[in-house]
């Protein structure tokens, strides 16, 4: 679907395209057995200004688009769900946030560095590498939601400690883990947004989250299809290549039309938040439909190659990761439901 892009997003495409397939890959297997977060990735992200891809240059980011922003995590994400996610998590809920809502102060003093990939950033939800963290905390409990405020929290402040990392199915690299404030102090000026405004901070955040989980699903879903054409092609039976059969093209082809289905929504979510208009409904509607896509295209490559899923087998090795991956971009699958058809 190249027709509906830019020069510059086709470039930039090709570009996060090929340092996937040559630095991301080799190592995508190995981060994701030991769970090793690929700091290496991350320096070489920053220096070709992806941490920051849709981070306005005067902050040290790229200055490029959100359609830009989705094709990065897209193409990262093909190969490594683990880099994708970590990359939105910076991008979509610690940068955007202190874009948005951050003060002049703010921005000068936490943008360059997370554009820069010299300090990693979390929504306390994640990370437990990360330096800085969008916290949220209650300041008036009687006013119940009304009464949340949004802070930037930094890893080195007195009772900001990290608890135990989560044992997960999949995507490893990217580690989650519990966040244990005791009497932790934040001085006044590392508020984000408003008094007791914290509550539409975060839900307005997770908007722009949502089209990078999409990204994410979408990658998963186009390897998928690629690792399942790919085997096709070499596999043999009867004297042919099994794509030569009716039943496996009906695969490919099923794959192929949901994924497509999920990109042009995410696509449009991207394109209607460049646009400065409200995104909500379209994020969510992109993430339910592309999280569901992902899972459907992992479980088709395992039933196109599933004569060949053995110990030791090369399809056992290629589809395992991608089958514990899916699992991690539904989410609150029926919220995101709730609020399509609340927004519609």
């Amino acid at each position: 679907m190249n027709y509906l892009l830019t020069d510059e997003q086709r470039m930039l495409k090709e570009m996060v395209q090929s340092f996937a397939r040559e630095k991301v890959k080799p190592v995508a297997k190995e981060n994701d057995r030991t769970g090793k977060f690929p700091a290496d990735l991350i320096k070489e992200l920053s220096e070709l200004g992806l941490m920051g891809v849709n981070c306005p240059e005067q902050y040290g980011g790229a200055g490029a688009d959100n359609v830009s922003y989705l094709l990065t995590i897209e193409a990262l994400s093909r190969y490594c769900a683990s880099t994708g996610v970590i990359v939105s998590v910076q991008i979509s809920l610690v940068e955007d946030p202190i874009y948005r809502y951050g003060t002049e102060e703010q921005k000068k003093k936490y943008l360059p560095d997370l554009c820069s990939g010299r300090k990693i950033g979390c929504y306390c939800l994640t990370e437990p590498q990360a330096n800085i963290a969008i916290v949220f905390a209650v300041t008036d409990p009687a006013a119940g939601t009304r009464g949340m405020t949004a802070f930037i929290v930094e890893k080195e402040s007195p009772g900001f400690n990290i608890g135990k990392s989560e044992e997960k199915l999949g995507i490893h690299a990217s580690s989650t883990a519990e966040v244990i404030l005791e009497d932790c102090a934040v001085p006044k000026e590392n508020r984000l947004g408003e008094l007791n405004r914290g509550f539409k901070l975060a839900m307005i955040t997770l908007d722009s989250g949502r089209i990078g989980i999409a990204a994410q699903a979408l990658g998963i879903a186009r390897g998928s299809i690629e690792d399942s054409v790919a085997y096709a092609r070499e596999r043999v039976q009867f004297g042919r290549p099994i794509t030569n059969f009716q039943g496996i093209k009906w695969y490919i082809a099923d794959m192929t039309t949901e994924y497509e289905a999920a990109w042009l929504l995410t696509y449009r979510a991207a394109l209607v938040k460049d646009k400065g208009l409200r995104f909500s409904k379209e994020a969510a509607m992109a993430k339910l439909k592309a999280s569901r896509v992902a899972e459907f295209c992992a479980s088709m490559a395992v039933h196109s190659m599933a004569d060949t899923v053995i110990p030791g087998s090369m399809i056992r090795s290629a589809t395992s990761g991608i089958l514990k991956s899916p699992r991690y971009t539904r989410g609150p699958v029926r919220l995101c439901a709730r609020l399509s058809r609340r927004t519609c």
